[in-house]
């Protein structure tokens, strides 16, 4: 019999499994489906890494956000494992496929699960002999996950194409409802089910409300000279992000970055290099960083302004702490703070007056396509959009008709009610004085748990304990971004 502590050694350098890790990959070994919800930092990378050594065949790992591919991406060829391969969105045609041609080949195959739905890809795919689907951040295949994307519903249909390897889906943040989701839209057979608790001991909650935003703008301060890093704080904008980097290095804070959506590519890769690296102390970004990435010793985490939900919260701070050591995570409120999340809710999902505009005079769903690329809609708006046509069975036989419009609203308006009512659950949980660790336990249908004096702040902790400063590196540390760009594509 195999001895995969062994392996693991072997392999990744580490001398034993963390909890619940070796019951999940010997469920993956015995071709089971599985189903595996652990907390954020306790390495739900190593289940289908190690399955896939062990397997002998290529794995495709199924990656919400390019920053989370990158980064596994990388750490993985750092570890030895070169027939290591990405498919997203930055990919000029070329590369693609240049890369399509060796996926035979390939050891593990990282893809977005917008790039699934390229019948090349999944023909190369069907070619390779896949020994394992794996479905990272699998709490985006559900409409009640906090963060819904509609090409996780065409995972399970893509996984028969290939083969039908066994499955493994992989999240940190699903209650129940979520769970039955998964196992229900991933068409997982019989799934061996290993839930672990949402609770991150090591990390202190705590949640500050400001009376005016200059005072919340001068806590931040204080906190940022005031805690030693590494840290993250996240904002709600692009804008406000920048404004966070630049507000930090004027008070000092010169290894510090910003990250978001809306820079180039290279430019965000450089950035995350340099953080996971130990160039930079503070990244100062929205939540377009973060999922996965896997920093162990990130110290503490700040949002400035609020997650969607509380869902997204506690991916979010799970960032922080992932070595196992003391780390904070600080939420900063003003009432007015609400009024962005509820503008990016109504922007991610389209306005149902503008339907009939939009697909009037339709004929076809390529022409319903071709409206919806020119309608100036949000990105999360458009995909909503091309999935809902894309599956309407109705649609197929009746065509276009006012019944169309009404189904299409009325899941509009039942996504946009439901994403209300978590974002409120979010507002609700900071204005508690009760114990915080408790409260956030109750949401993921836990029971409390006893905490020793670093549990939150209604419990009572002292920031003191956080503070410090980073040692000071010297300057040459930090290389021209040029050069290092130039490293980091040789």
């Amino acid at each position: 019999m195999v001895n995969l502590e062994k392996e693991l050694q072997r392999h990744f350098g580490f001398d034993s499994f963390r909890h619940g890790q070796k019951e999940i990959i010997c469920d993956v070994l015995n071709g089971q489906d599985v189903l595996a919800v652990l907390p954020t930092g306790t390495g739900k990378s190593i289940c289908y890494q190690l399955s896939g050594v062990m397997l002998n065949k290529p794995v495709v790992i199924v990656s919400p956000l390019l920053s989370l591919m990158e980064d596994q991406t990388e750490q993985l060829k750092r570890m030895g494992f070169k027939r290591t391969v990405a498919f997203n969105s930055s990919l000029l045609y070329e590369e693609k496929r240049e890369q399509m041609d060796r996926l035979a080949t390939s050891q593990f195959i990282f893809v977005s699960p917008e790039m699934l739905q390229n019948k090349s890809l999944i023909l190369s795919l069907k070619k390779a002999d896949v020994g394992l689907f794996a479905v990272d951040e699998a709490h985006c295949v559900s409409q009640w996950g906090h963060e819904f994307r509609p090409h996780y519903l065409s995972l399970a249909e893509i996984r028969r194409e290939i083969g039908n390897p066994p499955c493994l889906a992989l999240t940190a943040t699903a209650g129940k409802k979520v769970q039955d989701d998964i196992v229900k839209y991933l068409c997982l057979k019989e799934p061996s089910k290993h839930i672990g608790t949402m609770n991150r001991s090591n990390i202190a909650l705590v949640a500050e409300t400001a009376a005016t935003l200059d005072e919340k703008q001068e806590r931040l301060q204080d906190l940022i000279m005031m805690l030693k890093g590494p840290g993250i704080i996240y904002t709600s904008t692009r804008n406000m992000a920048e404004w966070v980097c630049h507000a930090a290095k004027e008070a000092g804070k010169k290894r510090t970055a910003f990250y978001h959506g809306g820079m180039e590519h290279h430019d965000r890769m450089l950035v995350q290099k340099q953080f996971l690296e130990g160039q930079l102390d503070l990244i100062c970004c929205t939540n377009a960083f973060g999922m996965g990435i896997n920093k162990s010793d990130v110290r503490y985490v700040i949002h400035y302004q609020l997650p969607s939900s509380i869902e997204a919260y506690v991916q979010e701070i799970g960032r922080a702490g992932r070595d196992g050591m003391p780390a904070v995570a600080i939420l900063l409120y003003h009432p007015l703070d609400e009024e962005i999340p509820f503008h990016f809710i109504e922007m991610e999902l389209p306005d149902p007056l503008r339907l009939p505009a939009i697909f009037g005079g339709c004929t076809t769903k390529d022409e319903m396509k071709e409206r919806i690329e020119g309608a100036f809609l949000a990105e999360t708006a458009a995909r909503f959009l091309e999935f809902y046509i894309e599956r309407d069975e109705a649609l197929k036989s009746k065509g276009l008709s006012g019944d169309f419009f009404t189904r299409l609203s009325s899941r509009i308006e039942s996504r946009k009610k439901y994403k209300h009512e978590q974002f409120r659950k979010l507002i609700n949980w900071i204005r508690l004085h009760s114990c915080k660790r408790t409260a956030l336990l109750n949401l993921f249908d836990e029971a409390g748990v006893m905490q020793d004096d670093r549990c939150c702040g209604s419990c009572g902790i002292s920031l003191s304990s956080y503070a410090g400063q980073e040692e000071a590196e010297a300057d040459a540390s930090l290389l021209d971004w040029r050069e290092e760009l130039r490293l980091m594509l040789l």
